[in-house]
């Protein structure tokens, strides 16, 4: 498997998926919609149904960060191409797949970083003084 051929696809799929995990985050600093979703839960008690009401509302919620849209298109957009990788995985042979998992998290650790710097750099607390900057 020529797991270099996902590079690309695995990087833009971290990169969504971090942003729109940064984003659910401020759904719990908004007390109205903390309490829109924890409605059902009100009366002090978790009742049948609950369960069900409150996923309904989180998942609202979330549908309309433009993040979660942005990822549902990526999918969408690129399915092919996931069938196929995971086709690959399919028939990799053991080591093959260890390399696969290495990548990806080598992958996830670096966006988690950029993000991290650029974080620091946009509160003004480190300067970016790196010459070559990382493509996303």
């Amino acid at each position: 498997m020529d797991i270099n051929k996902y590079k690309n696809l695995l990087k833009k799929e971290v990169d969504i998926l971090t942003r729109f995990t940064l984003q659910t985050q401020f759904i719990v600093r908004d007390p109205q919609k903390i309490q829109e979703v924890m409605n059902p839960l009100a009366d002090g008690t978790i009742d049948d149904g609950d369960f069900e009401e409150v996923s309904k509302h989180l998942l609202n919620i979330l549908s309309n960060i433009p993040e979660y849209k942005e990822l549902k298109k990526f999918y969408k957009n690129n399915s092919k191409k996931f069938c196929s990788m995971y086709r690959e995985l399919l028939n990799a042979t053991p080591e093959e797949f260890d390399e696969f998992a290495r990548e990806k998290e080598k992958i996830a650790i670096d966006v988690a970083v950029e993000w991290m710097f650029n974080m620091l750099k946009d509160l003004g607390m480190v300067t970016d003084r790196r010459t070559k900057k990382r493509s996303k």
